[in-house]
């Protein structure tokens, strides 16, 4: 089975006419199961857990409307599941879980792109538009993995989004970051955490898939489950080298992908790669 489990709808109405685009799209390139999800910063519900003025010019939906939509999509038979990306952040662990609560969610991803300071304001790690002066990477990417391994360990999230993605605007530390990548790997596999695999980074300046695709069979070999997404935010973006995914898993050993239902995750066959 083709799955894509990290689709957003934001750049357009939460009406039924806007998802089918990325559903058709999706068939088109043989995706089987659609994750559609949303920033939770996009809710006003949530306005609370990421208060800042990046996030706020964006908090303009409400969290019913988003679910109500993908629940009538599941009803109307189509392989659609109902998922959210919920930022990180520290120190806010007890009131993200609140949000969560009462929401009937398949799934939840758990992404690090922000640092709060104690002053209100944040770091962006993932933004194209900031570059870093070349004597702070090092501490910039020791600072992001960092919370990475907090994120895991807050026991809030069922999927790792986007395991490196403060490499998103082509920006390298001066020394391999691979014990970084390895510890992180390993905290994972410790908390029984499942790990997306991510072709967006193909379409940023890091040209690179989260994680790097010579990292999964480490990943395989700690246990960790994975699913497979694109992180589309138009429906041209949905499965986006869906098959290049699929070489690399195999390539590293694994067998399977994961699915999730109400929280409960379960395994499904890896599809045959394309030819």
């Amino acid at each position: 089975m083709f799955l894509d489990y990290h689709v957003h709808l934001e750049n357009g109405p939460y009406e039924r006419g806007w998802a089918l685009r990325f559903l058709e799209a999706a068939e088109r390139v043989g995706i089987q199961e659609v994750g559609l999800v949303e920033h939770g910063h996009r809710f006003v519900e949530a306005r609370h857990l990421l208060d800042i003025p990046w996030a706020a010019q964006y908090c303009t939906e409400r969290t019913d409307d988003f679910v109500n939509l993908v629940l009538s999509l599941k009803a109307g038979g189509y392989p659609v599941k109902l998922g959210i990306e919920m930022d990180y952040l520290r120190g806010k662990e007890e009131a993200t879980q609140h949000y969560l609560e009462g929401h009937p969610w398949d799934y939840v991803i758990g992404s690090v792109h922000w640092d709060l300071a104690g002053d209100g304001t944040a770091f962006p790690f993932d933004h194209l538009d900031v570059t870093w002066p070349e004597n702070e990477v090092n501490s910039i990417y020791r600072r992001y993995f960092g919370l990475v391994k907090e994120a895991v360990s807050s026991g809030l999230f069922d999927i790792l989004g986007h395991l490196d993605v403060v490499k998103a605007a082509g920006q390298r530390p001066g020394l391999p970051y691979d014990g970084l990548l390895r510890e992180t790997l390993a905290e994972i596999g410790n908390a029984g955490m499942c790990m997306e695999f991510s072709s967006a980074g193909l379409r940023k300046p890091a040209k690179e898939t989260y994680p790097p695709r010579w990292y999964l069979r480490t990943a395989r070999e700690l246990g960790i489950p994975v699913v497979t997404a694109s992180d589309a935010h138009y429906p041209r973006e949905t499965g986006f080298k869906a098959g290049d995914l699929v070489i690399a898993l195999y390539e590293a050993g694994y067998t399977t992908l994961t699915c999730w239902n109400g929280r409960q995750s379960y395994q499904v066959p890896l599809p045959d790669p394309p030819p």
